[in-house]
């Protein structure tokens, strides 16, 4: 596998309390991630759980 690519929810503003909702952020990490352009065949959303895609 190739070095893929990491998308930390936090760079895209999910709280890390859990204070406040953070669906939004996980939702545009996880559009990016998937987008053709970023060439990822393989990877983990977390440790333990492979992409389905």
């Amino acid at each position: 596998m190739n070095n893929p690519r990491v998308f930390h929810v936090t760079s895209y503003g999910a709280d890390t309390t859990g204070n406040s909702d953070s669906t939004e952020a996980l939702l545009a990490a996880i559009a990016d991630a998937a987008m053709p352009s970023n060439d990822l065949h393989e990877g983990h959303l977390l440790e333990g759980i492979k992409n389905v895609a």
